[in-house]
Protein backbone atom coordinates (compact mmCIF):
# COMPACT_ATOMS: atom_id res chain seq x y z
CA UNK A 1 0.00 0.00 0.00
CA UNK A 2 3.05 2.28 0.73
CA UNK A 3 4.35 1.92 -2.83
CA UNK A 4 1.32 3.31 -4.35
CA UNK A 5 1.23 6.27 -2.18
CA UNK A 6 5.10 6.87 -3.00
CA UNK A 7 4.16 6.10 -6.42
CA UNK A 8 1.44 8.90 -6.54
CA UNK A 9 3.61 11.01 -4.91
CA UNK A 10 6.21 10.46 -7.25
CA UNK A 11 3.70 10.89 -10.46
CA UNK A 12 1.72 14.23 -8.98
CA UNK A 13 3.56 16.28 -6.38
CA UNK A 14 7.28 15.45 -6.58
CA UNK A 15 8.14 17.29 -10.30
CA UNK A 16 6.37 20.34 -8.48
CA UNK A 17 8.99 20.39 -6.15
CA UNK A 18 11.68 20.23 -7.93
CA UNK A 19 15.36 18.15 -7.59
CA UNK A 20 17.38 18.28 -4.21
CA UNK A 21 19.84 16.45 -6.36
CA UNK A 22 20.27 19.41 -9.29
CA UNK A 23 24.17 20.50 -9.32
CA UNK A 24 23.31 23.98 -7.79
CA UNK A 25 20.97 23.20 -5.50
CA UNK A 26 23.70 21.07 -3.61
CA UNK A 27 26.78 22.88 -4.20
CA UNK A 28 26.50 25.01 -1.25
CA UNK A 29 27.85 23.86 2.47
CA UNK A 30 25.45 23.70 5.20
CA UNK A 31 22.76 24.33 3.08
CA UNK A 32 19.36 23.57 4.26
CA UNK A 33 15.93 22.87 2.01
CA UNK A 34 12.82 25.14 2.78
CA UNK A 35 9.66 23.37 3.35
CA UNK A 36 7.16 24.59 0.63
CA UNK A 37 3.25 24.33 -0.10
CA UNK A 38 1.73 24.44 -3.66
CA UNK A 39 -1.62 24.64 -4.24
CA UNK A 40 -4.01 25.83 -7.71
CA UNK A 41 -6.75 28.01 -6.95
CA UNK A 42 -8.44 30.39 -9.08
CA UNK A 43 -6.68 29.50 -12.02
CA UNK A 44 -3.06 30.64 -10.11
CA UNK A 45 -0.60 28.28 -8.79
CA UNK A 46 0.58 29.32 -5.18
CA UNK A 47 3.76 28.49 -3.69
CA UNK A 48 4.46 28.85 -0.18
CA UNK A 49 7.99 28.49 0.96
CA UNK A 50 9.01 28.46 4.89
CA UNK A 51 12.35 31.13 5.42
CA UNK A 52 12.59 31.92 8.49
CA UNK A 53 14.93 34.88 8.98
CA UNK A 54 15.57 35.79 5.76
CA UNK A 55 15.24 39.25 4.48
CA UNK A 56 14.60 41.17 1.15
CA UNK A 57 18.12 41.98 0.69
CA UNK A 58 19.34 38.36 1.81
CA UNK A 59 16.59 36.99 -1.03
CA UNK A 60 17.40 35.81 -4.39
CA UNK A 61 14.50 34.63 -7.18
CA UNK A 62 15.08 33.82 -10.42
CA UNK A 63 13.44 31.32 -13.17
CA UNK A 64 15.74 29.21 -15.06
CA UNK A 65 14.64 26.23 -17.12
CA UNK A 66 11.25 25.50 -16.25
CA UNK A 67 12.56 25.91 -12.55
CA UNK A 68 12.14 28.87 -9.95
CA UNK A 69 15.96 28.55 -8.15
CA UNK A 70 15.21 30.36 -4.24
CA UNK A 71 18.28 31.40 -2.87
CA UNK A 72 18.11 32.88 0.63
CA UNK A 73 20.80 33.15 3.52
CA UNK A 74 20.23 33.41 7.20
CA UNK A 75 22.79 35.89 9.37
CA UNK A 76 22.66 36.73 13.50
CA UNK A 77 21.31 39.59 13.91
CA UNK A 78 23.48 41.23 16.30
CA UNK A 79 27.50 40.17 16.23
CA UNK A 80 28.43 41.82 19.25
CA UNK A 81 26.11 40.02 21.65
CA UNK A 82 27.87 37.15 24.11
CA UNK A 83 25.94 33.77 23.17
CA UNK A 84 24.81 32.07 26.16
CA UNK A 85 23.03 29.11 24.23
CA UNK A 86 22.28 28.89 21.01
CA UNK A 87 20.62 26.81 18.47
CA UNK A 88 20.29 28.35 15.43
CA UNK A 89 23.21 29.29 13.33
CA UNK A 90 23.99 30.78 10.02
CA UNK A 91 23.22 28.98 7.05
CA UNK A 92 21.71 29.34 3.45
CA UNK A 93 18.87 28.06 1.96
CA UNK A 94 18.48 26.88 -1.47
CA UNK A 95 15.42 24.98 -3.18
CA UNK A 96 14.44 24.51 -7.17
CA UNK A 97 10.61 24.55 -7.96
CA UNK A 98 9.51 22.89 -11.06
CA UNK A 99 7.24 25.51 -12.59
CA UNK A 100 3.87 23.71 -14.06
CA UNK A 101 3.82 23.54 -17.76
CA UNK A 102 0.67 25.01 -18.32
CA UNK A 103 1.70 28.30 -15.85
CA UNK A 104 2.86 32.00 -17.44
CA UNK A 105 6.01 32.81 -16.04
CA UNK A 106 5.94 36.17 -17.26
CA UNK A 107 3.14 37.11 -14.72
CA UNK A 108 4.67 35.52 -11.33
CA UNK A 109 4.32 37.76 -8.53
CA UNK A 110 6.59 37.37 -5.62
CA UNK A 111 6.57 38.91 -1.66
CA UNK A 112 8.05 38.08 1.78
CA UNK A 113 6.17 38.44 4.79
CA UNK A 114 6.86 37.48 8.11
CA UNK A 115 9.33 35.00 7.22
CA UNK A 116 7.12 33.08 4.12
CA UNK A 117 8.04 33.66 0.71
CA UNK A 118 4.90 33.35 -1.68
CA UNK A 119 4.80 32.76 -5.07
CA UNK A 120 2.28 33.08 -7.60
CA UNK A 121 1.82 32.10 -11.33
CA UNK A 122 -1.39 32.35 -13.33
CA UNK A 123 -2.36 29.87 -15.87
CA UNK A 124 -1.72 30.78 -19.21
CA UNK A 125 -4.32 32.03 -21.39
CA UNK A 126 -4.14 29.35 -23.84
CA UNK A 127 -4.47 26.62 -20.82
CA UNK A 128 -7.77 28.38 -18.85
CA UNK A 129 -10.72 26.91 -18.87
CA UNK A 130 -13.07 28.32 -21.66
CA UNK A 131 -16.73 27.76 -22.17
CA UNK A 132 -18.25 25.56 -25.21
CA UNK A 133 -20.90 27.68 -26.39
CA UNK A 134 -23.68 24.67 -28.07
CA UNK A 135 -25.15 25.94 -31.10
Amino acid sequence: MRENYLKIFDRHIAPYLGSEHHEESTAKKHTSYPAVDTWLKDEEYHFMVDLPGVTKDRLNLKIEDNYIKIDASVNPEDKELKAIHIESHDHDFSRMLKVPANADTKKIKASLEDGVLKLTLPLSEANKPKKIEVI
